[in-house]
């Protein structure tokens, strides 16, 4: 998930917050619902645009990291789960940055129920999409729509919106130049350009601490 570096251990989310902990398995990504993280994601959409920038964008950051909690929990395809987020689901569909959390957190689960969600959720957040937007951030749902066409088998569509997202930012950090690099490599080798399914998914998870099944599930990350 994100290229995450922590895999020599397993990490958990909690919603706003992601810790590497022991008692995980490594390489998994254990999700704990916790209804202060919800009550808090939903004080934060309810807030009125911050006139301070700075306030602004952490803002906009805690938002965007409750949406790959959330993106994580409807990859699980866990029946308990989808209750808990049912009243808050709604909402972060109607949010720019949840709905760039929950895309990014769903496709690299690469499964076809996550890229249809990913696509659904990036569309959305492509019309939410104000002018006021950075480059960066312009240039990172290309990189995620790419990714979706890549894993579709479409590398012709994804080709032309990875180059269309290092039109937009040129700089290192933007992942698209690594896709490129990949497309060009399988190009090369004779070999296909579709991405793996994953196969790893959601397992529920019940010894962890005592916690029920419904409260905790781990993700294998990517």
């Amino acid at each position: 998930w994100r290229g995450s570096t922590l895999s020599a251990v397993g990490q958990r989310h909690l919603g706003f917050l992601r810790r590497a902990d022991t008692d995980v398995a490594p390489g998994t990504i254990g999700i704990e619902l916790d209804d202060t993280a919800k009550a808090y994601f939903k004080r934060l959409l309810a807030m009125s645009p911050p006139a301070d920038a700075w306030i602004a964008y952490h803002r906009n950051q805690m938002l965007e990291t409750y949406g790959e909690f959330l993106g994580l929990v409807q990859a699980s395809d866990f029946p308990p789960f989808d209750g808990y987020i049912a009243d808050v689901l709604p909402l972060a569909e109607d949010n720019y940055w949840a709905l760039v959390g929950m895309a990014g957190a769903l496709v690299p689960q690469n499964t076809e129920r996550a890229r249809r969600l990913a696509s659904d959720y990036l569309q959305k957040a492509q019309r939410l999409a104000g002018d006021d937007r950075s480059k960066t951030q312009r240039a990172a749902l290309l990189y995620l729509e790419g990714r979706v066409a890549q894993q579709r088998g479409d590398a012709a569509r994804a080709r032309a919106l990875f180059r269309e997202s290092v039109r937009i930012d040129r700089t290192a950090t933007n992942q698209a130049h690594q896709a490129l690099r990949e497309l060009r490599a399988a190009g090369r080798s004779g070999r296909g350009t579709r991405l793996a399914t994953s196969p790893h998914g959601l397992r529920p998870f019940d010894t962890l601490r005592n916690l029920p099944v419904h409260k905790f599930v781990e993700l294998a990350m990517c």
